[in-house]
C-alpha cells in the first residue's frame, strides 16, 4: 500500500529528490507505480507508471458476493439442459422433426393442412394432432385404420366413415319384437330349433354383442348339453356353449363383425339330454321364458343400436 506523507516531510523529500535528480539525472513522482497494488482505491496504474484516478466508477472492483450462484439453481439448470438437448440444424433432429424457433426439436408441420372435428381432411385422410396426415393404405377391415375410419377395399385406402345408416328387420321387413324358434328335431333325449331370419343392413363395418337367455329350472336340472349357433344365410356360423346356474342358461357372443352391406342371419339351437327322459326337451322349452338381445355399434362416436326380442319356441 502507498505511504501517506506529511507536507513537511514531503517538502524535505522533494528537496532531496531534486538534489538526487540533479546528481543522478532523474526524478521519481510520489505517484509512481509498478502495478495497481501501488495505488489507492479508486486509482489505477497507468501506462506511464503513475497512479491516476479512475474516471468511470463502474470500473471499481465489484462485490464478489453478487456473483455467487446458488449451487442448487445451477444444478437444476444443468439438469434441464441435459433433459432437453437443444438443436441448431434440422439434421440434428430425427425423422419427421425439425429444429424449432426455441432451439428444440419439434414435429415438422410445414406443408400440412390443419384439421379438427369440425374441419375434416379432404378425401377422408386421417386427422392426427390437428393436422391432416397422408392417406394410409390398407387391405382388410381389421380396425387398423383407427377410430372413425374404415378400409376402402376398392381403393386400398383408409377413409373417413360416413354417417352411420343401420337397420334390423324381420321377414316382414319390420323392426322385430320377437324371434320365433321352430323345432326341426324333437325326441325324448334331444331337440334342435331353427330361428326365423333377421336382415341386417349397415353402410359400414359394425360390431355385434348379443345375449340369449333361457330361464327354466326344470330344464337346467336335466343337465343337458346345449349349443347355440349364429349363422349367415350361407351357413357361416359362430358356435357358443352356455353358462348356467340353478335357474337359467345364458349365451354371450361379443365383438362379432358385421360387414358393410346387407346380410341375413339366423340361429340354430340344439340340445342333447341324458337317457332316460320322461319328457322331451321341446316340451320343457315351451314353458320357458327366453329372450334375445342385440347391441350393434360402429365407433365410440356413434350411438349403438339395441334390440330386445322375445323368443317363443314353436
Amino acid at each position: 500500500m502507498k505511504r501517506v506523507f506529511s507536507t513537511e516531510l514531503y517538502f524535505k523529500m522533494c528537496v532531496s529528490c531534486v538534489v538526487a535528480a540533479m546528481m543522478s539525472g532523474c526524478f521519481e513522482s510520489p505517484d509512481a507505480c509498478q502495478s495497481n497494488a501501488d495505488c489507492f482505491l479508486g486509482e489505477e496504474c497507468s501506462a506511464q507508471r503513475l497512479c491516476v484516478v479512475l474516471e468511470d466508477q463502474d470500473m471499481l472492483p465489484p462485490d464478489m458476493s453478487e456473483d455467487l450462484v446458488d449451487a442448487g439453481d445451477m444444478s437444476a439448470d444443468m439438469a434441464a439442459d441435459m433433459a432437453t438437448p437443444g438443436c441448431t440444424f434440422d439434421e440434428e433432429c430425427g425423422d419427421g422433426l425439425v429444429c424449432g424457433a426455441t432451439g428444440q426439436c419439434e414435429p415438422d408441420t410445414s406443408g400440412k393442412v390443419q384439421c379438427s372435428a369440425d374441419l375434416p381432411c379432404e378425401g377422408g385422410a386421417p386427422c392426427v394432432g390437428g393436422f391432416c396426415e397422408p392417406e394410409s393404405t390398407c387391405a382388410v377391415h381389421d380396425g387398423s385404420c383407427g377410430t372413425g375410419y374404415e378400409c376402402n377395399l376398392e381403393a386400398g385406402l383408409c377413409q373417413g366413415l360416413p354417417p352411420w345408416e343401420f337397420s334390423l328387420l324381420n321377414d316382414a321387413q319390420e323392426k322385430p319384437t320377437s324371434l320365433a324358434f321352430r323345432a326341426t328335431v324333437s325326441e325324448l333325449s334331444m331337440a334342435s330349433f331353427t330361428s326365423d331370419t333377421v336382415q341386417v343392413t349397415s353402410n359400414s363395418v359394425a360390431s355385434l354383442n348379443l345375449q340369449f337367455l333361457i330361464e327354466n329350472e326344470a330344464l337346467v336340472a336335466r343337465q343337458c348339453t346345449w349349443e347355440l349357433q349364429f349363422c349367415t344365410a350361407a351357413m357361416e356360423c359362430i358356435a357358443s356353449a352356455p353358462e348356467q346356474n340353478a335357474t337359467q342358461l345364458s349365451w354371450t357372443m361379443s365383438n362379432v363383425t358385421i360387414p358393410a352391406g346387407e346380410e341375413t342371419y339366423l340361429f340354430y339351437l340344439s340340445t342333447q339330454c341324458p337317457e332316460p327322459q320322461t319328457e322331451p326337451p321341446f316340451t320343457t322349452l315351451q314353458n320357458s321364458a327366453a329372450t334375445l338381445s342385440f347391441d350393434f355399434s360402429r365407433t365410440s362416436q356413434d350411438v349403438s343400436q339395441g334390440y330386445f326380442l322375445q323368443v317363443p319356441f314353436l
